[in-house]
């Protein structure tokens, strides 16, 4: 979640230089990655706990939906 540093105003934390190049190197994987990304939600101790919050949750959603089309 936001609200610390720079994302004090952000609901989930954002880097503005980051994360489109993290997204273009997910896009751009080899194989596709979207269901390994899915799995992540169920196996992942971390991610599960950081899903529970709504808007990191709809932030790993819209990931997830950005690789739909070009892995899928």
């Amino acid at each position: 979640p936001g609200g610390y540093g720079v994302g004090v105003n952000r609901r989930v934390f954002f880097s503005n230089v980051g994360a489109p190049i993290a997204f273009r190197m997910l896009k751009n994987a080899e194989k596709p990655i979207r269901t390994e990304i899915e799995q992540l939600r169920e196996k992942s101790t971390r991610i599960k706990r950081a899903c529970s919050n709504e808007y990191v949750a709809r932030r790993f959603e819209m990931i997830l939906d950005g690789l739909e089309p070009m892995n899928e």
